[in-house]
């Protein structure tokens, strides 16, 4: 007998339901990519995140710390002339400018609209030993030639029981003694142990801004940046389309609050600040960093 056919009806049922096993298939594929794709993001976010973290908590961790010491209500800090930014006390070292209002005018930034400016006092990281005690005057003998001190820095003289803040009138740089002799134009009564510490006072801020370029076109990315007084601004992260922050406070009582930045009348009571960065993933990350 000879072999019989499919039939129109057959062929078209056929291929329909190829078709829909297809279309299923394809679905399915589209959505574990999908995830997949979400996953990276959700990943690249976090890292972000981190490297955010790192920035922030490195710089708010050492508000108000002036060598072994933090400055409190107590601590003895005399003024010599540094310049209004650098002039750090125990209730200015750490300010918050909601929507960016109010930031000083030596700072030059043009930051994203409706996101916070966290502004930080303190002494560098990096500081030197004196080379000889220092029973008062006007010239500081520095041991070692990092960090490298230059005419009308602002700088700090410490040690675990005062502080005084100085400008630099002049600086002589001996190489081969590995010294640096700093000069000033105030007499500076104060004594202090060969073990003090002597470093630059810094101001840094934090805040969000379009940079000047865009990912496959506009929308322009947001990102994290830094700058500190005297130096160009430093992208640290992408992707932060925002930043809202609160000062944390702690009650008598024990309990935590949180409150807005212009609610504060009293900086030396801020415990913590609470950072809520937004990513341009649309994922907000809220974090708290103790000052």
């Amino acid at each position: 007998m000879k072999p019989r056919g499919f039939s129109l009806i057959e062929l078209l049922c056929v291929i329909t339901i190829g078709m829909i096993v297809i279309s299923v298939i394809l679905s399915m594929l589209i959505h574990f990519s999908k995830i997949a794709a979400d996953n990276h993001e959700f990943a690249q976010m976090q890292e972000s995140a981190r490297f955010a973290l790192h920035f922030l908590r490195q710089d708010i961790a050492q508000a108000g710390f002036m060598g072994c010491a933090r400055l409190t209500p107590d601590f003895p800090v005399h003024d010599y002339g540094v310049s209004p930014i650098h002039q750090i006390r125990f209730d200015n070292n750490i300010r918050i400018y909601e929507n960016g209002e109010g930031l000083p005018a030596e700072f030059k930034i043009d930051s994203k609209a409706d996101t916070d400016i966290i502004l930080i006092r303190k002494l560098a990281s990096e500081t030197a030993h004196l080379q000889f005690p220092f029973m008062g005057g006007n010239e500081i003998i520095v041991n070692g030639l990092t960090p490298k001190f230059e005419s009308y820095d602002d700088i700090a003289l410490v040690d675990c029981d005062h502080a005084v803040l100085l400008k630099i009138s002049s600086v002589k740089h001996a190489t081969k003694q590995k010294t640096q002799y700093l000069f000033f134009d105030q007499n500076i009564p104060e004594q202090f142990s060969i073990e003090s510490q002597v470093g630059k006072l810094e101001t840094v801020v934090f805040f969000i801004q379009n940079p000047n370029r865009a990912l496959l076109g506009p929308p322009l990315i947001a990102s994290l940046y830094m700058k500190k007084i005297g130096e160009q601004s430093l992208e640290l992260v992408d992707g932060v389309n925002g930043m809202k922050a609160q000062v944390v406070l702690v009650s008598k009582a024990g309990e935590i609050i949180f409150k807005q930045p212009d609610q504060i009348h009293d900086w030396s009571q801020a415990r913590g600040v609470s950072i809520n960065l937004e990513f341009t993933l649309g994922k907000k990350l809220p974090m708290v960093i103790e000052v």
